[in-house]
């Protein structure tokens, strides 16, 4: 058995669109049914498929299913000893730090396909994050210049229009990608990107407020602007007179490029999620949010929403920014760059102690005879020979060169210890099961056969604390 995070293939499930454990086991049926060739007699049960969240274990054949199905790495889920990463975060507190702060989203590694769905009306911030590499060598100079021309050739507008006998446009384009791949590749720099919604409040001139008020509350009515107002004209700028907040929505493009592997950006939309709880009704100002000033202007001027201010355009926001505790803009500054946890644990070396002397009796037992690799699959033992078999101690010493040693340790004494489970009586039958290549069949059965039972007990449990 392996050992995972159920918490992580909670989170990785929900990520790709499984919301519950049972569509998730409809879609992995279907899949073991399509593209593994199982018959339905052969598929998990639900039961199976819920333990492994619910015990931390899995299979490992249900561990390379689920990883081939979610399209995973088996480190992705897997759980070590208690991790500790760079900073003293430990598991625990990582997790805490995801639940608590809600801007929080995770970046990919930029792709080509990535490159040609850009959009040229979202707002991009490019954060250059060199870690062990000097700021030269990233080139991030020509980099964000290649990838600004990448996002003007972008436009849907420009896209069209040039669609015709010209083929220059598309070349151009073409060319754009080509290079910027050719720089990042002459760099020790990778880069990632992410997208986000970011809601925030902003002063719009009075008129706009009255429409906004006209149309929010209708059944197509929008709560939210979809950008910030900034002054076109001379008049504009210096218009003075009376000004309303109100909630707006924009989209982002994060652009990151580092010499370190990147997990995930973390911003703050505290702003946003105050305001949008204040437009739609659910709540007033949060009072612990504000200073002193706010707090008084609270006090005589009723939420933030709609808020009513007298000046100019430069004078209102300079007044917002003075009295708010939370900031009501985003930018390089604003985000943090989350690296994907380095971590310091160390695997827990061989220890002859660890074992049993009844365990290393039958370990032993194994390793004297020829048939003893058996017990691994053939793609672990591709440097295995006759020469490797000779007798007990060149088996031993082919163990430790491969770094086999304590997985058939480990792997031989757990047989031994959970036999029964497989309804296995005698050392003799468990000792032929493994010498003509079935291992991992008990392995299979022992681990399904506890899983079964905790499962039962977790039932029988909860069943007892509803009747109590």
């Amino acid at each position: 058995m392996e050992k995972i995070s159920s918490k992580k293939i909670e989170n990785i499930r929900k990520n790709k669109g499984y919301s519950s454990k049972s569509i998730f086991y409809r879609n992995f049926c279907q899949f073991l049914k399509e593209k593994e060739n199982y018959h339905e007699n052969q598929l998990p049960t639900k039961k199976t498929i819920e333990r492994i969240e619910f015990n931390n274990e899995i299979s490992k054949k249900y561990l390379e299913l689920i990883c081939k199905f979610l399209v995973i790495k088996p480190e992705d889920i897997q759980q070590g000893e208690k991790e500790t990463y760079e900073g003293g975060f430990t598991d625990e507190d990582i997790e805490r730090f995801k639940q608590i702060d809600t801007g929080l989203k995770r970046v990919r590694l930029i792709t080509e396909n990535d490159l040609r769905s850009l959009s040229s009306f979202k707002k991009n911030i490019f954060l250059t994050k060199p870690v062990q590499a000097s700021l030269l060598e990233t080139r991030h100079e020509e980099i964000w210049k290649c990838l600004s021309e990448i996002l003007k050739s972008s436009s849907p507008y420009n896209i069209m229009k040039n669609h015709g006998s010209d083929p220059s446009y598309e070349i151009t384009r073409t060319n754009l990608f080509t290079k910027l791949h050719n720089l990042i590749d002459s760099t020790p720099c990778k880069l990632y990107t992410t997208s986000f919604t970011y809601c925030t409040f902003w002063p719009f001139p009075s008129f706009t407020y009255d429409i906004y008020m006209e149309q929010k509350d209708e059944e197509d009515g929008k709560i939210c602007m979809s950008d910030i107002y900034i002054p076109q004209s001379s008049s504009d700028k210096s218009f003075n007179g009376s000004w309303h907040i109100l909630p707006v929505e924009m989209h982002y493009q994060v652009f990151i490029l580092c010499d370190m592997e990147v997990e995930s950006i973390r911003f703050d939309d505290d702003a946003g999620k105050t305001i949008l709880d204040q437009a739609v009704g659910r709540m007033d100002v949060s009072e612990e949010n504000m200073s002193e000033d706010a707090y008084e202007d609270h006090i005589h001027n009723g939420p933030l929403f709609g808020r009513r201010l007298y000046g100019t355009y430069e004078h209102v926001l300079e007044e917002i920014n003075n009295t708010y505790m939370f900031t009501n803009y985003i930018d390089s500054t604003n985000i943090e760059v989350i690296f994907k946890p380095k971590t310091l644990f160390q695997p827990k070396p061989f220890n002859i102690n660890d074992y049993r002397d009844d365990e290393l009796d039958f370990i032993d037992r194994v390793l004297k005879n020829k048939n003893f690799h058996q017990y691994f699959a053939p793609n672990k033992l591709e440097n295995f020979n006759d020469i490797n078999n000779k007798n007990y101690h060149t088996r031993l010493d082919f163990l430790e060169r491969s770094n086999l040693k304590k997985k058939f340790f480990d792997g031989v004494s757990s047989l031994y210890t959970n036999k029964s489970w497989a309804r296995i009586d005698t050392d003799e039958k468990l000792l032929e099961g493994i010498l003509d290549g079935s291992a991992n069949e008990i392995h299979e059965h022992i681990s399904f056969k506890i899983d079964d039972a905790r499962m039962d007990a977790y039932e029988d449990e909860k069943n007892y604390d509803e009747d109590e």
